[in-house]
């Protein structure tokens, strides 16, 4: 009896250790896929999750914008991208226009990353040299090492973080981002009266729309498709401008609001108008 005792306890113990090696032998098999060479959540922590991907975004370009490596480089680009500006989504023909335009290319060297927070997403601004032309990319994350880029060079795609929409006494004010670069910004402005006063917006000043960034100021560059600078408003009415900022793209996230001064509602003296969430 005490042998059959000994005999089951020495078999628990032998399935034990096989239950053990077989974790471990699993674990050492598949923690490679865990523990992907990107660097996938195991980032020194010492530097900030931009650094890390900038970087990561530095190594990618240098060696994916080279011709031998198209391949690598497809999959990644925007289809929208494709569509306004190729046409022909075929391999070969996105392959030949990066090409023809020194988009691609053996000679690469990467310049510089900028980088801004849109929402939930990072915006990678690249710029790099191509035979000697100075050349951009941009990168759109939907998480990290998740994104897709695309070529535009003068103007990067609306960044939605930055579009605001404000409601003051019956006033509605929409700011829609129409484009933006590495240097400026330009919104249309949407004004729809709902109240019963008329409104006198004086627009001849460059003060007389700033944008807000961390309680900072900055006045319009200019209105771009207006003839005049004097916008009455009756009630019920809805009018549009367009305005270009001069601010820098590594900048752009920081806007949090805009201020409209000389605005005069019904009867009442100009008086000044923040906007803000």
């Amino acid at each position: 009896m005490i042998n059959d005792n000994k005999e089951k306890m020495l078999i628990n113990i032998a399935i034990f250790l096989v239950i053990i090696i077989l974790i471990i032998i699993i674990y050492l098999i598949w923690n490679p896929f865990f523990s992907s060479d990107k660097g996938i959540n195991t980032y020194d922590s010492s530097i900030s999750y931009q650094e890390t991907m900038e970087q990561y975004y530095r190594e990618y370009l240098s060696n994916n914008l080279k011709i031998t490596n198209f391949d690598n480089l497809y999959d990644y680009i925007d289809k929208n991208y494709i569509e306004s500006f190729i046409g022909n989504d075929s391999k070969e023909n996105v392959e030949q226009y990066l090409r023809d335009n020194n988009l691609i290319s053996m000679d690469i060297t990467i310049e510089n990353v900028e980088a801004i927070e849109d929402g939930y997403n990072y915006i990678y601004r690249i710029s790099y040299i191509v035979h000697n032309m100075r050349k951009y990319v941009n990168i759109v994350e939907s998480r990290p090492y998740i994104f897709k880029l695309s070529f535009e060079q003068d103007e990067l795609s609306s960044l939605n973080n930055n579009n605001f929409n404000f409601q003051r006494d019956n006033i509605e004010y929409k700011f829609e981002v129409m484009n933006s670069n590495d240097t400026s910004i330009r919104y249309k402005l949407t004004i729809t009266n709902n109240s019963a006063n008329n409104i006198k917006y004086d627009f001849s000043n460059l003060n007389s729309i700033q944008i807000i960034t961390n309680e900072n100021y900055i006045n319009m560059a200019l209105i771009a498709n207006s003839s005049t600078n004097d916008y009455s408003i009756s009630s019920g009415s809805t009018k549009s401008i367009e305005i270009l900022f001069n601010i820098p793209f590594s900048d752009q996230a920081n806007i949090n609001g805009f201020k409209l001064n000389n605005v005069a509602i019904g009867n009442e003296t100009s008086e000044s108008i923040e906007l803000k969430p």
